[in-house]
């Protein structure tokens, strides 16, 4: 049976193999050094997958998929160093956010009116989200590493200023396994 490690590596394969290096591609790798870096940066460890993913590239631009043109130009995956900036930048514009659990039925937060959602809901930044993507229009895609119950460590999320912040892949490597198809 395959590693996660090994099974990112496949999934990045398939994506280098459709484009080139260097700029306007794919990143060298990152190291532990840079990994662990950045963790202290966002104060969360990142889930194994991304820790992989990041071993083989530090971030870089993907194309689009013709098979989601919603996808628009090239998609970059944010560099650690990128992360971490972003990061702090958007706890900036932090509200005070309502850390609750099923059953806080008098809390009055937005979550419990959508009654079950695996997101945290608000006007901004959860510090327990971390941006791997900036779509340049107040619209990112993160990594949700405190999801509430319901929700999956590492489940990826649309975060966004019009829609509700939603779940759009169940993990970093479902978007990279989206993103290579």
């Amino acid at each position: 049976m395959e590693s996660l490690a090994e099974e990112v590596a496949r999934v990045w394969a398939v994506m280098e193999a459709r484009m080139p290096t260097g700029p306007g591609g794919l990143n060298p790798p990152a190291t532990e050094e840079q990994i662990q870096t950045a963790e202290r940066a966002v104060g969360h460890r990142f889930p194994e997958e991304i820790r992989a993913s990041y071993l083989l590239h530090d971030g870089g631009y993907l194309p689009s998929s013709d098979e989601h043109p919603e996808w628009g130009p090239p998609i970059e995956i944010l560099p650690l160093h990128r992360i971490a900036e972003l990061h702090e930048g958007l706890l900036s514009c932090r509200d005070t956010w309502c850390d609750h659990q099923d059953g806080d039925e008098d809390c009055g937060c937005e979550w419990n009116q959508r009654n079950g959602d695996p997101v945290r809901q608000g006007n901004s930044w959860y510090p327990g989200w971390l941006p791997l993507h900036d779509g340049g229009d107040s619209s990112y895609r993160a990594v949700d590493l405190v999801p509430l119950r319901g929700g999956r460590v590492g489940q990826v999320i649309c975060v966004d200023c019009g829609p509700p912040t939603q779940v759009e892949f169940g993990s970093f490597l479902d978007l990279l396994r989206a993103w290579s198809s």
